[in-house]
């Protein structure tokens, strides 16, 4: 045996080097509270440890002891390390219930990696003799062993690996201090109250510690303030914890609450000190004096000092500053505070200050707020009364538009203007100036000097009052004397000829216009305001009316008064007559002359009239209004036709003469006679002219309207201008018959005058009786095929012996009625055209005077089925598909109306429905169609209204399935699992059906449609798009076809989706690096296919595969499969370990290691991903620099954008460009593009 180098270190950093004896005797080290003790094994050459009291026991696996003297004494318990190689591990001992002590192996949480120059790290190996491991063997440990299972160690490749287990006894005896442990009671350390307060209180400083003891391994869970956190009491029965950051606490006192539970299930629950937090000033905010709360001080508050206050915590002190003059004061218990500024420390006038208070309470928390203080003492306010009226004078128009009055005030004062008790209030505006309108109701009338007063109001509550006066006149009168024109208010022609006066009164000192018809003049107005004016002769119109005057007066102040009148003008004489109404037209017929003639006219009362018409004269008669009437008797009105000359002569009761003449039209005379009467060369009207109407002429004087009577009859004849005229008369007003008839004719002419003639005319209108029978023609009044081809017979009645024309849709027969007036006309087979349609019957006989007598009828011919047909395409397409076969079909088809329509269909029949258009159809049920692909024949049967019978026929394909749609039996993707690899590019899905089909797949969401080879052969791409991804499930794949006749079917196909890869990738726990390379590597266990891959040149080299899931070893106990290397990995190189599932999912872990040449990770390798790097482990390597761009994160995986790296303090990792987020829970999120990294915060990162 060989010693063994040991190093202890004081807590005050005293170093203690020493050796394990060689000779095989026990060495013991003092383990004193606080030292940290170092060997130079490995995991390897330790076979157990043992606590014997306050001792520990490491027992070698040559034999040799090492007793750590008070290991397990009080106060802080030393750490105990192992190193070699230059690789240090911290052992962590637990205690067993049954007295066993497990250890468990990693770096050190506190220093992380360790440099070689490290006091407690040992650079060469140890010597100790054992089997199973070569001496220039290396086994390091990852930090993720700290809280794995544990053991003595791990053995090189291909060691046996008995032995693992507990790792306490082998030795005996329990040294003579063993025994029973007792229970550690629950405690808590702090008592009393712990206050952390005051504005002095860094943000370091926020941070509450509380510790206690418990039974080792117990959960500890302490609140405050309802923030709780949670720890686990140590193997030395001790347990602390922290509030800072997230965990402290908000202002408050809080009483501390420990619940301490054991593994054994024992609950206690403890009180700590009670915990007084205060961090926050005192509240502060003003309610008096300032501008945000809407105050401002004017020189009513001024006087008695300013005044400043608001709300805040009792008892807190308050300093208020304005202007270098500070008043000091303390919250009162309600939470109010003010103080008064005298007005010896605030000056008067207007402006703006600002004012500080600053609060502090109890603890020493201060807050400082800041507001405006607005002073106003001063206003002023002044009246211009220059404006009011544009001359301080308001006259009556002025004041009838009303009156603006203006002046100045401070700019937003308020003011109130006042004249003669009425008061308006307004505002000045941005310039000071203000402006209140007085209206027309508002302001004095009359001569006088009014008061103005005006009190202005500043925003700030302060006044100032001045006055003036403003002279008012508004009066002024005028008159005008109409009575006195012309000495009586009347105007003649005399007194027009020297021009006429106007006069009136007025206002000394006014100005006088007058206008009459629309010219002015200007008159004189003398020292008494009299007035007058000369208006000229040719001013003045002739005739007789009234003439208007408006006198217009304008006096020395403005003021406008108007009047205005009339006088009476008469100059002029007039005389009419009426002639155009004389017997109400102006014409004066026999009648009218018989009793004799009034004529009329209009003049001016008073006047004298006469009327001459011919050689006779008469005075009229003239009523008030100037109406005149003249009588001429009967006897002096001459007979015949002409125009009498008619003179009247007016004279009115100043002399004015005036004559007008007319005339008068007399007529007195008419004449009318018959020039032809109707019936012909015979003078007789039989029927035939009776039918057409008759004519009758004669003449008349022109313009005269003549009215005919004939049998009782009136009609009005039509006059030519040359006074010839006709009449006639319609059949229907002839009555028929044999008979004389008298024609009257009486004629008016155009002025009333009547005259009349007579005559006779003969009428004989009858000729005889004539029927058609009134039974049908065939039974049924129709004639169809057969019966018009065994002949036809038409027959009637008539007078014995007559001969009767018979015709028969255009066949005609002549028959002669026998002795008992019956007659009938035979038509044979083939006479009557063969088709459809109705043909006329007609019957006709002639008597001798010419009469002539028709009687007509129709029968229908019908000889044929009209219309027959199919119509439309059956189910769309002449197809019927199984869809269309379940809905039943209906064929549809055109015939007669009336037609009975029968359709055969593959031996089934239906009676269709024809409608009253001769449209037919018929439904054909799902049990009446066969099943299959085929075609078969449809007929339909057909007897028409007639008797007609025929028949149609078409073909129609029956196709009611698909034929077989079916999946492909070939495995998707091999397996019948998508993974992530396969679901990057989609799959496809393969198939039959029947050629010329649709086929849909619809999976995930996606519907594709598939390609269909003429074969029947489907294929459908499933996109990417349609799976989801980081995912494991089934989902049916739904296939759809339709044929080409419609017909559609339905299967599916169950998809397994496996997207999920391995979360994270393997984590490594250790390797074994011997002197030509690295041996071995353990990884965490897990039931996926785990590979190793070497990637050679310092990263850079291709992944080679050095290990597969069969060259794994299981060691259970730890969870762990260890791979060794044969050969060796050699210096220089990286790892990759991988991990695939069973849908050949994977993601792998870059291992990097140590290299003594360079620092640098070359992530630039594209090899890497080929192997889905989900993790990047640097905690092996020394001060590796790690540089990575977007592209070559993104490149890392399929799987995802977003690696994890893990690795210590030394380790750095530069991401230029990148986002950090901190997450607080010891891994810090980074944003780089579309990827993401997830880096353990110990390490440095450079972004």
């Amino acid at each position: 045996m060989k010693a063994i180098g040991y190093v202890v270190r004081g807590d005050a950093g005293v170093i203690q080097r020493s050796e394990i004896s060689a000779d095989g005797a026990p060495t013991a080290i003092s383990a004193g509270s606080g030292q940290n003790i170092s060997f130079n094994l490995r995991q390897a050459d330790i076979q157990g440890y043992q606590r014997l009291g306050d001792n520990l026991q490491v027992t070698l696996i040559d034999g040799r002891v090492v007793i750590l003297e008070d290991f397990y004494g009080a106060g802080d318990n030393a750490r105990l390390f192992i190193s070699a190689d230059g690789y240090l591990n911290e052992v962590e001992l637990v205690e067993g219930q049954d007295g066993a002590v497990y250890a468990t192996y990693g770096p050190s949480e506190q220093w992380g990696k360790w440099s070689p120059s490290d006091d407690l790290i040992f650079l060469d190996g140890p010597e100790v003799a054992h089997a199973a491991v070569a001496d220039d063997e290396v086994s390091m440990l990852g930090a993720g062993l700290l809280g794995a299972a544990l053991s003595p160690g791990l053995l090189g490749a291909g060691a046996a690996l008995g032995g693992l287990g507990l790792l306490g006894g082998g030795l005996g005896g329990s040294g003579g201090s063993g025994g029973g442990v007792s229970r550690i009671e629950p405690t808590v350390d702090q008592e009393g109250e712990l206050t952390i307060a005051g504005d002095d209180v860094t943000e370091e400083e926020e941070s509450i510690l509380i510790s206690g003891t418990a039974e080792p391994g117990s959960e500890v869970e302490v609140t405050i303030g309802g923030e709780a956190v949670t720890t686990i009491t140590t193997e030395e029965g001790t347990w602390e914890v922290v509030f800072e950051g997230e965990t402290f606490p908000d202002d408050g006192t809080y009483p501390v609450e420990v619940v301490v539970t054991e593994e054994g299930g024992i609950v206690t629950e403890l009180t700590g000190p009670e915990i007084v937090i205060d961090l926050t000033g005192p509240v502060i905010e003003f309610t008096d004096g300032t501008v945000s709360v809407g105050d401002m001080t004017n020189g009513e508050d001024y006087a008695d000092g300013v005044e400043i206050g608001g709300n805040g915590e009792p008892g807190a002190s308050i300093a208020v500053t304005i202007d270098g003059v500070t008043h000091e004061t303390v919250v009162a218990d309600d939470g109010t505070w003010g103080v008064v500024f005298a007005t010896s420390e605030i000056a008067a006038g207007e402006y703006e200050t600002s004012v500080t208070v600053v609060s502090s309470d109890a603890y020493g928390n201060t807050t400082t707020v800041t507001d405006t203080v607005v002073i106003d003492t001063e206003t002023s306010v002044a009246i211009d009364t220059g404006l009011a009226g544009g001359d301080d004078l308001i006259n009556a128009a002025e004041a009838a538009a009303g009156v603006s009055l203006t002046g100045t005030a401070e700019a937003g004062a308020s003011v109130e203007v006042t004249l003669e008790g009425v008061t308006h209030t307004v505002i000045a505006d941005e310039n000071g100036v203000w402006t209140a309108m007085f209206a027309s109701s508002e302001l004095p009338t009359g001569e006088m000097q009014a008061t103005v007063t005006a009190v202005a109001t500043d925003v700030a509550g302060n006044t100032s009052t001045t006055t003036s006066t403003i002279d008012i006149d508004t009066i002024n009168n005028v008159t005008f004397e109409a009575g006195v024109v012309g000495g009586d208010g009347m105007v003649s022609a005399s007194e027009m000829s020297g021009g006429v006066v106007l006069t009136g009164t007025t206002q000394p000192g006014s100005t006088v216009e007058v206008e009459m018809d629309g010219k002015s003049y200007t008159a004189t107005v003398d020292a008494s305001g009299n007035w007058s004016v000369n208006v000229p002769a040719v001013d003045i119109a002739t005739g007789e009316y009234d003439a208007s005057v408006v006198v217009t007066s304008t006096d020395a102040a403005g003021n406008v008064a108007s009047t205005s009148g009339t006088f009476s003008v008469d100059t002029e004489n007039a005389v009419t007559f009426a002639e155009d109404i004389v017997e109400g037209e102006g014409i004066v017929n026999a009648v009218e002359a018989s009793d004799g003639v009034v004529l009329t006219g209009t003049t001016q009362p008073g006047s004298n009239v006469t009327v001459k018409m011919g050689a006779v004269t008469h005075t009229a008669t003239v009523d008030a209004a100037g109406n005149w009437t003249a009588n001429f008797a009967a006897h002096e009105i001459a007979a015949g036709e002409y125009d009498a000359d008619v003179t009247v002569t007016s004279v009115d009761a100043v002399g004015n003469t005036a004559q007008t003449t007319g005339t008068v039209q007399i007529d007195t005379e008419n004449a009318v006679n018959f020039v032809e009467t109707p019936g012909g060369t015979d003078g007789v009207v039989n029927a035939a002219e009776a039918a057409a109407g008759v004519t009758i002429t004669g003449q008349t004087d022109p313009g005269s309207s003549v009215v005919v009577e004939l049998g009782g009859v009136s009609n009005t004849a039509t006059v030519a201008a040359d006074g010839s005229w006709s009449v006639n008369f319609a059949a229907g007003e002839i009555p028929s018959g044999e008979y004389t008839a008298t024609l009257t004719a009486t004629s008016t002419d155009a002025v009333g005058n009547v005259d009349v003639a007579t005559d006779t005319v003969e009428i004989d209108t009858v000729a005889g009786s004539l029927t058609l029978s009134s039974d049908p023609i065939e039974y049924d009044n129709t004639i169809n095929f057969v019966e018009e081809s065994d002949g036809v017979t038409v027959k009637g009645t008539s007078d014995p012996g007559n001969v009767v024309e018979v015709t028969l849709a255009g066949v005609t027969h002549s028959v002669t009625t026998d002795a008992a007036g019956n007659w009938s006309a035979f038509y044979a087979g083939g006479e009557i055209p063969q088709g459809t349609y109705t043909a006329d019957i007609t019957a006709t006989t002639t008597d001798a005077a010419g009469n002539s007598r028709e009687v007509t009828g129709t029968v229908d011919v019908d000889t044929e089925v009209l219309n027959l047909a199919h119509t439309g395409d059956v189910a769309d397409d002449n197809v019927i598909n199984g869809d269309e076969r379940d809905a039943g079909v209906t064929f549809t088809g055109t015939v007669e109306s009336g037609s009975s329509v029968v359709v055969t269909m593959n031996g089934v029949s239906n009676t269709a429905t024809v409608d009253a258009n001769g449209n037919w159809s018929v439904d054909f049920a799902k049990s009446d169609i066969p099943t299959g692909e085929m075609n078969v024949e449809v007929v339909a049967d057909v007897i028409d209204p007639a008797g007609n019978e025929a028949s149609v026929s078409r073909m129609v394909e029956v196709d009611t399935l698909v034929n077989a749609l079916a999946n492909s039996s070939a495995p998707i993707e091999g397996d019948n699992v998508v993974n992530a690899a396969e679901a990057a590019d989609g799959f496809t899905l393969t198939g039959v059906v029947e050629p010329g089909s649709v086929v849909e797949v619809s999976f995930g969401g996606a519907t594709v449609t598939a390609t269909v080879d003429a074969s029947g052969n489907w294929s459908a791409d499933i996109p990417a798009s349609a799976i989801n991804m980081d995912a494991e499930y089934s989902e049916d794949a739904v296939i759809n076809a339709t044929d080409a006749a419609g017909n559609t079917d339905s299967i599916t196909r169950t998809i397994a989706v496996d997207t999920q890869a391995p979360d994270g990738g393997p984590v490594i726990e250790n390797y074994t690096r011997g002197l030509s390379g690295y041996e071995a590597i353990s990884v965490e266990s897990t039931v996926n296919d785990l590979a190793v891959y070497e990637i050679g040149n310092h990263g850079s080299g291709p992944a080679t595969q050095v290990a597969s899931e069969s060259d794994g070893i299981e060691i259970s106990v730890l969870d762990q499969t260890m791979f060794g290397f044969n050969p060796t990995v050699p210096d220089g190189s990286h790892l990759v370990v991988t991990e695939t599932d069973a849908a050949g999912n994977s993601s792998g872990t870059y291992l990097v290691l140590d290299e003594t040449s360079t620092s640098v990770v070359d992530m630039s390798n594209p090899s890497l991903g080929d192997l889905q790097i989900e993790t990047i482990d640097l905690q092996f390597a020394e001060d590796s620099q790690l540089t990575i761009t977007e592209a070559q994160l993104v490149a890392l995986s399929s799987n995802s954008d977003e690696v994890y790296i893990s690795g210590g303090s030394d380790d750095t990792v530069t991401i230029t460009g990148a986002i950090r987020t901190v997450n607080g829970d010891g891994v810090d999120t980074y944003t780089l593009g579309d990827g993401t990294l997830m880096i353990e915060d110990d390490i440095n990162v450079i972004i």
